[in-house]
């Protein structure tokens, strides 16, 4: 699941030892025998919606470890809460729910346990790649457990092409003629919004267009946040931006949901795969008008490239006592075939299970509000083709903030989109330097 980011984060581990009395009262001997029977009790804090659901299942199949559910706050929230217990050294859950995107930042920060070998093996293999690289850097290292992603497509109002003459658009460019050409016939009217404001989806185009603007290596950071790739998405949207073919509108706002509903926007793009749920729950107006398709590429010819926008895991924090039981715990939340569908079809998460993502029950499910269309197949395509070689850095929160500011800065005037790039550069560079990693550009 997406939400806005998290700002700076810093943390501590705790290490927690048991005594054992060797002779005792056999009254006493009965007592703590009872005890040792008693389950493990653990802590997880997750946001998604009715995950109480899935934490009974486990607790009824699993009466050795009973699991207490928290609603902590929803993404940042949660997290200033989880930071604050991990700087105390003691506080934070044993299971907690954390983006894809903020992981590096609490492993640099030794807030996260490695449960690589609390887990069985073989089970990195049972989700999509993409995902699975990001939380597991190598064979000895896993930091969490996936729970569901983003992969990008394209939600467009059929209707609206076709009053006004447009095809899908295959590729970018395409995209900019269309985008010029719906505007220019109504001129209140755009082929979509570009989401100033929101820095993962910004990064998300940039992981699209193939772009790695950072390699980590232990406290060893590679920046090129102003690479050829993305600097290509930046002046791409900043000319039609400019020109003032594409709406600028901050999303998730009031304006925004007004501008879907009413057919302002032709389309969303790029949509993430939660998307389609979320849309549909926001406008029951427009049912059977929407349709779905692959996000427009920048070549015409050659392999299709995708890039992820949200989605979340399950990781074990180093705080908990039972880190065995958290993790069989998170693995099991997250592979369990009855609770990962439920994730999927009751609580619109975009599984990251393979078996899932292809099974006929969940690819084949027709949408009324996408004229029937077989929209899930879009996005199982869709996840096979995301960049793996993309990487998140430990800093992520203040990444967003600096390209939000400058994308912002850009787009009303004040300075190019290439130079919101290359100011973007330089400040995560000299932030990273002064939060004691070691920078290469």
């Amino acid at each position: 699941m997406r939400f806005r980011s998290i700002r700076r984060l810093s943390a501590a581990a705790v290490v927690v030892a048991g005594v054992c009395v060797a002779t005792v009262p056999s009254l006493a001997l009965g007592q703590r025998a009872k005890a040792a029977q008693a389950p493990v009790q653990i802590t997880f804090w997750s946001w998604v919606p009715n995950i109480q659901n899935e934490v009974n299942q486990f607790n009824a199949s699993h009466p050795d470890i009973q699991v207490n559910y928290v609603n902590a706050g929803q993404g940042e929230t949660e997290y200033q809460k989880l930071t604050t217990a991990l700087q105390a050294g003691s506080g934070a859950p044993d299971v907690v729910q954390v983006e894809y995107q903020y992981i590096p930042q609490y492993v640099a920060l030794h807030g996260l346990a490695n449960i690589a070998k609390d887990i069985p093996a073989g089970t990195g293999s049972k989700f999509v790649a993409s995902v699975w690289n990001q939380v597991s850097p190598n064979s000895k290292t896993v930091w969490a457990i996936p729970q569901d992603s983003g992969p990008l497509g394209m939600l467009y109002r059929q209707d609206i092409f076709q009053q006004n003459g447009l095809t899908v658009p295959k590729t970018w460019a395409q995209f900019a003629a269309d985008a010029i050409k719906l505007h220019k016939a109504n001129p209140s009217d755009y082929l979509a919004d570009f989401p100033v404001n929101d820095g993962g989806a910004i990064e998300s185009m940039f992981w699209q267009a193939g772009a790695t603007p950072f390699k980590v290596k232990g406290t060893t950071v590679t920046v090129n946040i102003d690479d050829p790739d993305s600097m290509k998405v930046a002046e791409f949207w900043g000319k039609l931006i400019s020109a003032g073919d594409i709406a600028t509108e901050p999303d998730y706002a009031t304006a925004w949901y007004t501008a879907l509903g009413n057919g302002t926007y032709a389309s969303l793009t790029p949509a993430a795969a939660w998307a389609p749920v979320f849309l549909e729950g926001i406008d029951k107006s427009t049912s059977g008008s929407w349709r779905a398709a692959d996000v427009p590429q920048w070549s015409a010819t050659g392999k299709p490239i995708n890039g992820d926008w949200g989605g979340s895991t399950s990781a074990v924090t180093a705080q908990s006592k039972y880190p065995k039981q958290a993790a069989e715990f998170a693995t099991w939340l997250n592979t369990n075939t009855q609770s990962a569908s439920e994730f999927a079809n009751s609580q619109s998460l975009y599984p990251t299970l393979k078996s899932l993502v292809n099974s006929p029950s969940f690819a084949d499910q027709q949408i009324p509000f996408y004229g029937g269309q077989e929209v899930n197949k879009v996005f199982a395509k869709a996840s096979t083709e995301v960049n793996k070689k993309f990487q998140w850095s430990p800093f992520m929160s203040e990444v967003y903030t600096v390209l939000q500011d400058q994308i912002g800065d850009a787009a009303q005037g004040s300075e190019s989109f290439a130079q919101a790039m290359k100011n973007t550069q330089a400040q995560i560079v000299s932030y990273a330097k002064s939060q004691g990693f070691k920078v290469k550009t």
